[in-house]
């Protein structure tokens, strides 16, 4: 018979629930150390069967040190919201915004598993994209939505050290706009130029089958796609798009009225952005089906 005092002490220690303390104490002739091993080796075949869960749920974090020199995003997931708004899985974020900084995840893991085994659902570093020391004057912001589902990390470069010193004593907002920007929009690219090949001759098969459907005569299809692609255009590229700020005026117009005050160039030499489960196929539950189910 295992003593409550002993199930409470690992309780304690390893948060993992009284009757999994309880079951690995009887298996080690309560001893401490041993029940311990135990469990650890029991999250990890926990973690192993809950690979195969789909992790949609979770929250997009940033991080970056002092200087901008390193920034990096990344998507930590879970099953559910409860989880992903837990005290837990904070602090699981704040760790591997840690250690993201040293480029060292093997604490990172060990506490993914801890926590994997103690909520009992699959929890994944989905991606991360970091930024370590760039070029010359280069500066670099972020945006983060509330509630951590949406965020984006933004780098400009400048044309020379005058016009990045003009840029910064300017005290403008401008970069923290377009971060936003990016956040709330969702462009693919910064410009036109930065489409590939593959992705625009998609582009123009779509339209193509399009027009088949409306039954419009061919002969009028270089006009008519040569307009879809403008507005395609306005969708997808960053500078072409319009400024959720400053209606009426792209991106490109703006970057270019700012240049002018700094006496140099400032462009979008790249961005990141991320959204929970973007991409994740989501099993569709009917709601019958559940219904029996809880009935059986």
């Amino acid at each position: 018979m295992v003593s409550i005092n002993l199930i409470k002490e690992l309780r304690a220690r390893t948060s993992v629930s009284m009757n999994d303390c309880k079951r690995a104490l009887e298996a080690a002739n309560s001893d401490m150390d041993a029940a311990i091993d135990l469990l650890k080796t029991w999250g990890d075949l926990k973690g192993k069967e809950k690979e195969s869960k789909i992790a949609a749920e979770g929250k997009i974090v940033i991080f970056s040190n002092n200087s901008s020199s390193v920034v990096g995003i990344c998507e930590l997931n879970s099953q559910t919201d409860f989880t992903a708004n837990s005290e837990e899985f904070a602090k699981l974020s704040h760790l591997l915004c840690d250690k993201m900084n040293g480029f060292d995840l093997v604490e990172f893991e060990v506490a993914r598993k801890e926590l994997v085994a103690k909520t009992g659902e699959n929890i994944v570093l989905r991606r991360r994209e970091v930024w370590t020391h760039g070029p010359d004057n280069v500066y670099r912001c972020w945006y983060e939505h509330p509630g951590n589902k949406i965020a984006t990390i933004v780098e400009f470069a400048f044309s020379s050290a005058h016009a990045h010193a003009n840029y910064v004593q300017l005290k403008s907002d401008f970069a923290d706009n377009i971060a936003m920007q990016i956040t709330a929009m969702s462009p693919l690219v910064v410009s036109k130029n930065d489409l590939s090949e593959d992705l625009i001759a998609r582009q123009k098969k779509i339209f193509e089958t399009q027009l088949i459907e409306e039954k419009k005569p061919q002969a009028a299809w270089p006009k008519i796609i040569e307009g879809k692609f403008s507005k395609w255009h306005k969708d997808v590229c960053l500078l072409e798009q319009e400024s959720v700020v400053s209606p009426g005026k792209s991106i490109g117009e703006l970057l270019n009225d700012l240049n002018k005050q700094i006496d140099g160039v400032m462009s979008v030499s790249r961005f990141c952005r991320y959204e929970v489960g973007e991409g994740i196929e989501r099993p569709v539950e009917d709601f019958g089906d559940e219904v029996k189910k809880l009935i059986q």
